[in-house]
């Protein structure tokens, strides 16, 4: 039993082929197959790198001396390798910044189109807008030109009833010897005026426009007259069906603050409800009266 027992057990020595030289034979095996397979450069560096090595350095060859030139080609290379990832990187920012000069540039296109569809549009309404002033001028024309082929004395009537600056613009466009004849049978003192406004003539268009702003300011006067007097009639008659003793106390009150207001209410009331109002008003104030009553005689 103890003879199985030495038997099971290793020498050192079997050991050291077991776990050394058998080893050290299959590495030496796996890199002659690694030399045949790359180049010589690689042997070189496997060479240095087991070189440093104190008992594997024995099992190779020495290193070759590295060659200065081939270190220079490898700096070189190297360099070149550096440079041309330096050369892709710029060339990555300047298509980066390529791409937003492009996209500005585009956003500038729409604007500057965008720019003459307006500039189109202005320059249309401008056309449009010359071509109705052309018209209106053309028309005023022609008015001017239908007075002169009428006679002085008909022309003259016409135009004193225009307004001044109506007047003005229509004699503007006649010839200087055709204004003349029709000024001379106007009235004196508006053939002054109108010669006094035709110095200070000014801009077709202008006078169109004051032409046009004179007119709309006299309608707007004629309503307001209309407008107060029919305010006056409807309050006379409302005042005219009261009970004469409380139109007359009313009236009287009233002229204390608005004696226009209330001659005007008398002098548009009917005749049967004046006299019985006034009758009244004498009964309660003959002195007032008698006052209001002398400024209603004509």
């Amino acid at each position: 039993m103890d003879t199985d027992l030495e038997k099971s057990e290793l020498s050192a020595f079997e050991r050291l082929v077991y776990w050394f030289v058998i080893p050290v034979v299959f590495t030496v095996v796996l890199l002659v197959v690694l030399w045949s397979m790359f180049d010589t450069d690689f042997q070189q560096t496997i060479f240095r790198a087991a070189d440093k090595i104190p008992v594997v350095r024995q099992l190779f060859p020495d290193p070759k001396p590295v060659d200065p030139v081939e270190s220079k080609e490898e700096d070189k290379t190297k360099k070149a390798e550096e440079q041309l990832a330096a050369a892709k990187t710029q060339a990555a920012k300047q298509e980066e910044e390529l791409k937003t000069i492009r996209a500005e540039a585009a956003e500038k296109d729409k604007i500057i189109l965008d720019l003459q569809a307006k500039v189109a549009g202005l320059e249309e309404q401008s056309k449009a807008k010359a071509a109705t002033d052309e018209e209106y001028t053309k028309h005023i024309q022609q008015t001017s030109s239908m007075y002169t082929k009428m006679t002085p004395s008909k022309a003259a009537p016409i135009l004193e009833s225009m307004s001044g600056k109506e007047r003005v613009l229509l004699l503007s466009m006649m010839k200087p010897e055709e204004r003349a004849r029709i000024l001379e049978k106007m009235d004196p003192k508006i053939a002054a005026q109108t010669t006094s406004d035709l110095k200070n003539v000014v801009p077709a268009k202008d006078m169109e426009i004051a032409a046009l702003q004179e007119k709309v300011k006299a309608l707007e006067e004629q309503n307001a007259q209309a407008a107060v007097k029919l305010e006056t009639t409807d309050l006379s008659k409302s005042i005219g069906s009261m009970a004469p003793e409380q139109a007359a106390g009313l009236l009287l009150e009233m002229n204390g603050t608005s004696p226009g207001k209330v001659l005007a209410l008398l002098s548009t009331m009917e005749s049967g409800a004046r006299a019985s109002v006034l009758s009244k008003m004498t009964e309660k104030d003959p002195a007032k009266t008698a006052s209001i009553s002398s400024k209603l005689i004509p």
